[in-house]
C-alpha cells in the first residue's frame, strides 16, 4: 500500500503573498528514460508563500523511490537542492534571497534510473525570504518555560511547536503538503498547526477534494495517528502517552529511531533548521512521560 508522504516536521498555515511565476515547457532534448524508470512529473507550479517559494507538481509515477528537486538562479546551471520521498507532490524552498528570481524543475527517480524532467517554472522569492530559511527557532523561545514540572499540551507544548516552526515559518509541514485519505488510515497528513484539519486535501492538483478522514485537533492528530515514516516497518504513534521511547515525535527530536523518507533512506531529525535546546527536549519528554495531558 502506498502512502503519501511529507517532509520535515513542524507545520503551520502560511499566507500566500501573491504569485509571480512563469512556466517553461519540459526540455525537448532530454535523454530517453531508462526501461523501468518512473513516469515524469508534470504540471509543476510555484508561488511565493510565507518565507519562500512553494512548489507543487502532479505525481504521475507508481514506482518512484522519490523526486529530485532542482533549482537555478540567473544563468547558473540547475543543481539538485533536495530529494523528497515517493508519493510526494510538493516542496517548500525557504533557502532564498528576498526579491530574487529562481527557476525549478523536478524529476522522479528509482533504482532503474530517472524520469524526464517536468516543465520548468520561474518564481520570485517574497520579501520575507532569508537565505537558510526563516521563522522561529530556539532564539525566539524565551517565553517557553522549559522547567515546567507538570507541562500541559496547550500551555507548554503548543507554544514550543509554534516557535520551533510555527505560524511565521512555512518551511515545515504546511497543510498544503498533506493528502492522506481514508484508505490510507488517514496517515501522512500530520500538521503541527493548532487547528481542526484533515477532512480535505489542502494543496496540489487534488486540492479541495474530501479525504474521507475527520477533522482532528492538533492534540488528537498527535495522539491518534501513526507516522507515515514507519521505523523498521512498524507503525508508530506520533505521541504515545506515557512512553517517549515509542513516540515518534520524541524520536525525531532526539536520536531516533527514524523511519524512511524513501526506501533505504533514513528520515531527518527535527526541527530541520535548528535542533531544540536540551531543556526543551526534556520538556517534551516530561510531558509524554506524565501521560501527555491536554
Amino acid at each position: 500500500m502506498k502512502t503519501i508522504h511529507v517532509l520535515v516536521l513542524v507545520m503551520s498555515a502560511a499566507a500566500c503573498s501573491g504569485t509571480d511565476a512563469t512556466v517553461t515547457p519540459a526540455p525537448s532534448g532530454s535523454a530517453p528514460a531508462a526501461p523501468g524508470s518512473p513516469a515524469a512529473p508534470s504540471s509543476l507550479t510555484g508561488e511565493p508563500m510565507g518565507t519562500g517559494i512553494h512548489l507543487v507538481w502532479k505525481d504521475n509515477a507508481s514506482n518512484e523511490d522519490g523526486y529530485d528537486v532542482e533549482r537555478k538562479d540567473g544563468s547558473s546551471a540547475f543543481a539538485k537542492i533536495y530529494s523528497v520521498p515517493f508519493d510526494t507532490f510538493s516542496y517548500h524552498d525557504a533557502s532564498l534571497a528576498a526579491g530574487k528570481a529562481y527557476s525549478y524543475r523536478v524529476r522522479a527517480v528509482n533504482a532503474k534510473g530517472a524520469s524526464a524532467y517536468s516543465n520548468e517554472i520561474t518564481a520570485t522569492a517574497p520579501s520575507g525570504a532569508t537565505p537558510g530559511g526563516g521563522g522561529g527557532g530556539p532564539a525566539d523561545a524565551g517565553s517557553i518555560d522549559a522547567s515546567a514540572p507538570n507541562p500541559t499540551f496547550q500551555r507548554d507544548i503548543v507554544p514550543l511547536l509554534q516557535v520551533s516552526c510555527g505560524a511565521g515559518n512555512s518551511t515545515c509541514h504546511i497543510r498544503d503538503m498533506y493528502a492522506a485519505t481514508k484508505d490510507r488510515s488517514c496517515r501522512g497528513w500530520l500538521s503541527l498547526e493548532d487547528a481542526l484539519i484533515g477532512s480535505k486535501i489542502y494543496g496540489g492538483p487534488s486540492g479541495g477534494q474530501p479525504t474521507g478522514c475527520p477533522d482532528l485537533s492538533l492534540y488528537d492528530r498527535l495522539t491518534q495517528l501513526d507516522a507515515w515514516e514507519e521505523p523498521g516497518g512498524r507503525p508508530r504513534r506520533y505521541v504515545k502517552p506515557g512512553d517517549p521511547a515509542n513516540s515518534y515525535l520524541y524520536n525525531k527530536l532526539t536520536n531516533g529511531p527514524f523511519g524512511e523518507k524513501a526506501p533505504g533512506v533514513l528520515s531527518d531529525p527535527m526541527p530541520t533548521a535548528a535542533p531544540l535546546p536540551p531543556e526543551q527536549v526534556a520538556l517534551v519528554k516530561r510531558w509524554i512521560e506524565q501521560g501527555a495531558p491536554k
